[in-house]
């Protein structure tokens, strides 16, 4: 609930400054910031939920395994076209520990990850103040983020041409949540 508040406190200054300028972004150390105009940049964000799975095979049967850990895997792309901003969100089918593929910034995106489309939305001014205070307020992975398990800790990659940048985020700060319809 702390950092509910202390990103509303950041938001609303933001968006007090915001209103003096042609952007209302004013971070310019992030990534988002430096997005020009016809760019696009991706956010990966891997955390762990407690979820039940079902499975529907071809013949009709249906499979349901109880309550576990799973590593949900989203990505999230940011296109800027005409000063505008449209965020794409895709989910990953694979759940067993994907966060391997959070080892560190060489991260290249595989094939069977599977993502699937889920939505798109344009951003509003405060969506973009949120997407900016997200990054400001993530902190550099470290070598105990890479551990392959469970319980993995909530952490978002992002990738803006060559530039790249892994982030912890607290565990209840999902990208999902706050850009729901």
């Amino acid at each position: 609930m702390k950092i509910f508040a202390c990103m509303l406190l950041v938001l609303k200054t933001w968006f007090t400054f915001a209103q003096i300028g042609s952007t209302p972004l004013q971070n310019k150390n992030t990534l988002l910031f430096k997005l020009a105009d016809g760019d696009s940049m991706i956010y990966y964000q891997c955390h762990v939920e407690a979820a039940e799975q079902e499975l529907r095979t071809a013949s009709g049967h249906t499979l349901n395994s109880t309550a576990k850990n799973l590593s949900i895997t989203e990505k999230f792309v940011l296109r800027k076209q005409n000063g505008a901003y449209t965020l794409t969100h895709f989910v990953s089918v694979l759940t067993m520990c994907p966060n391997r593929r959070f080892s560190g910034l060489k991260f290249k995106e595989k094939a069977y990850w599977e993502f699937f489309y889920k939505e798109s939305k344009t951003l509003s001014e405060k969506d973009l103040l949120i997407l900016e205070g997200i990054e400001a307020i993530g902190k550099e992975a470290n070598e105990y983020d890479f551990a392959i398990s469970t319980q993995n800790n909530n952490q978002i990659i992002v990738l803006s041409g060559s530039q790249s940048k892994q982030l912890g985020l607290p565990n209840g700060l999902l990208l999902s949540k706050v850009f729901k319809k």
